[in-house]
């Protein structure tokens, strides 16, 4: 079992010091020394392997996710399950990882796309003639699809990421969208004028319930995967998501360089178990999120960190959101969704840390619970120290860099007070690198954060 972070490094300095980020710094590599290591079993996975096979190399693997999960209840933890890059595993459940110090990862050609564990499996070809057109129509088509959660064209991700919107109230109109007729049970899609359905690829997922990967084991550790689908159901809000958290008092789980696109209404997520649970660790590292189902508008957030009765910890390091929540009924791709959310109601945490994050859609935000004892969610996308007196011999920095593109890019300077960030900026502008300064530098930003949280 893991350690909380005052047994590692003790108290944080104040977060806007050098000894804040050495501080950090050495709880995070803590974190993941923790989970990373050797484990003494591995066990290998490929679509073109076998069940049939020892699964105990790479030349003779196992092939399907319910034979990993088969292996995952066997064992007594600390083995490790290797899905090849490049493949896409088809599954209606996904991975559990209730054992201790457990391994989900990658091997294979590192340029090959990450392992994906997908809940869309069924898949129509282009030319398959499974759309029927819709008579008195221009452009509608309907299919026969028993029990859809959602469908996507199928291909690379230039058109699986581009959403097709779902729940239009007239079929027969509205381009780039489809709906579902329970009762038929058919669905009805429309991609445009004179657009035949059947020559397009369609992956569709069925109607159940499950997280990708479920992780609750202390010293698991899951890195380079991706997981699509999961929990992603249009005309239901499920609680199940791309990558689940759920480890307890100081059980320690880290999430590393992993993907979640299409699902619940969080990505990846740190969640309660039931209203009785508390503590937990999680880190989650250099991950890439987006696409979570906002169905009736309840409210959907990326990376998620919650805990019923509070005493959580979590870590989330140089994470990205690509996407906003999935389109539906006039909700766009932007709309409704944060991007880094700690429940300001129930289950303060004892340490929640966003440091790095990046939100690539417009409408995103980040927000931290109340209470929270120690943060360093900041409103920059990427937290840089660099002392005003180091300004002069650093403008070659990439970082310094951007903030000559205003379209693409603010930078904001700030200092414990204001003052020194304003020197700061007077010296940028010189270089013609146009900078923000923090009105009150942090101890102001401090003070007006802690005033939103009173009222």
């Amino acid at each position: 079992m893991g350690a909380p972070f005052t047994q590692i490094v003790g108290n944080p300095p104040l977060f806007y010091t050098y000894a804040w980020k050495n501080w950090y710094d050495t709880l995070l590599a803590a974190r993941k020394t923790y989970c990373q290591g050797n484990r003494p079993v591995t066990y290998y996975f490929d679509t073109a392997g076998s069940d049939s096979n020892n699964g105990t190399n790479p030349n003779t693997p196992f092939q399907s996710v319910s034979k990993a999960q088969d292996i995952l209840n066997m064992s007594n933890g600390n083995i490790q399950l290797l899905f090849k890059r490049g493949c896409e595993f088809l599954a209606s459940s996904g991975l559990a990882l209730t054992k201790t110090f457990l391994k989900v990862a990658d091997y294979g050609d590192p340029n090959a796309p990450k392992p994906m564990i997908s809940a869309f499996t069924t898949i129509w070809a282009s030319g398959s003639n499974n759309w029927k057109f819709v008579s008195g129509t221009t452009s509608s088509y309907s299919g026969l699809i028993p029990n859809i959660g959602y469908l996507r064209f199928n291909g690379t991700d230039a058109v699986r990421l581009n959403p097709i919107i779902y729940g239009f109230a007239t079929p027969y109109t509205n381009a780039n969208a489809y709906t579902w007729c329970k009762s038929g049970p058919h669905t009805i899609i429309n991609l445009g004028s004179g657009v035949n359905a059947n020559d397009y690829a369609f992956e569709f997922r069925p109607d159940v319930q499950s997280d990708g990967i479920g992780v609750t084991g202390d010293g698991c550790w899951v890195k380079n995967m991706r997981c699509d689908g999961w929990g992603c159901v249009a005309d239901q809000q499920y609680q199940n998501y791309g990558i689940s958290m759920t480890p307890l008092v100081n059980d320690t789980i880290l999430v590393e360089a992993c993907e979640a696109y299409y699902q619940g209404r969080h990505g990846i997520s740190q969640h309660s178990i039931d209203n009785t649970s508390s503590g937990g660790i999680v880190t989650v590292v250099d991950c890439l999120n987006g696409m979570p189902n906002n169905t009736a508008n309840a409210g959907v957030n990326l990376y998620n960190s919650f805990q019923s009765k509070g005493g959580h910890e979590s870590i989330f390091h140089n994470c990205t959101v690509t996407h906003g929540s999935l389109p539906q009924s006039g909700v766009g791709l932007n709309d409704g969704s944060d991007s880094f959310y700690g429940h300001t109601n129930v289950g303060t945490a004892n340490l929640a840390i966003v440091w790095g994050g990046r939100n690539l859609r417009a409408s995103g935000r980040a927000t931290t619970a109340a209470g929270t004892a120690y943060y360093a969610e900041f409103p920059l996308s990427v937290l840089r120290m660099l002392p005003r007196t180091e300004l002069v011999s650093r403008l070659h920095e990439k970082v310094l860099e951007k903030g000559r593109d205003r379209e693409t890019v603010i930078l904001v300077l700030s200092c414990r007070s204001g003052g020194r960030s304003c020197q700061a900026q007077t010296l940028l502008a010189d270089a013609g690198i146009v900078t923000e300064s923090l009105d009150g530098g942090v101890l102001g930003w401090q003070e007006e954060k802690e005033n939103e949280t009173a009222h």
